[in-house]
């Protein structure tokens, strides 16, 4: 049996609505039946050293990110992730089924393996009709559920993975706009009060 995680980070909506994010990720960690409680006993221990209740990136301190991100990559847990923008109008549903099915393509399995897929959240007729009408494209034999993740340590690793490739290219592209602005500013192109507007609305 091979199991998947799953978890996103940030939200599909209209980004041009206040409160929405300006980008979305979506992580997969795999298991193999053979390792899958000896990973979930390490993680275990390593939540209880940081003193937290899971290891959700975005409750994470900057010190203790850089204690999970070397803790993890010694685990060598397998994990896959999409990460897209919401600058071309591709947002609710449509940005789900693209970004699920960029991450299920790069799964690379047998498609007659037993895969169960553990996706975190409460059970979401939404999100099992849009996840369940991709994966039976390439995989004929497996299941999906929805789990907790405090009670998961995989799907812990998944958010924490997801929230990391989300935050990791929107600050990023935070540098590159303020390098910019930078260069503007200097050039008199712009006013600081446009910088500030600018750095305001980096979500």
């Amino acid at each position: 049996m091979i199991y998947i995680f799953i978890d996103e980070s940030g939200d599909t909506g209209n980004p041009e609505i206040i409160g929405t994010t300006k980008s979305f990720s979506i992580c997969a960690t795999i298991c193999y039946s053979e390792n899958i409680e000896f990973l979930s006993e390490e993680i275990k221990k390593f939540i209880l050293k940081i003193d937290k209740k899971e290891i959700k990136y975005s409750k994470l301190s900057e010190k203790q990110k850089s204690l999970a991100s070397n803790y993890l990559n010694k685990l060598e847990i397998e994990k896959f992730s999409t990460f897209q923008n919401k600058e071309l109008n591709i947002y609710n549903e449509s940005l789900l089924k693209s970004s699920f099915e960029d991450l299920i393509q790069k799964i690379i399995l047998d498609k007659n393996l037993k895969i169960k897929f553990i996706v975190d959240g409460d059970e979401n007729a939404y999100y099992r009709r849009v996840y369940t009408g991709i994966i039976k494209k390439y995989f004929n034999n497996f299941t999906l559920k929805f789990g907790n993740s405090l009670k998961t340590p995989m799907l812990q690793v998944a958010d924490y993975y997801a929230g990391e490739i989300r935050f990791q290219n929107k600050n990023n592209e935070t540098l590159e706009k303020l390098k910019e602005a930078d260069s503007d500013i200097k050039n008199k192109k712009i006013y600081m009060g446009d910088l500030k507007s600018l750095i305001k609305n980096i979500k």
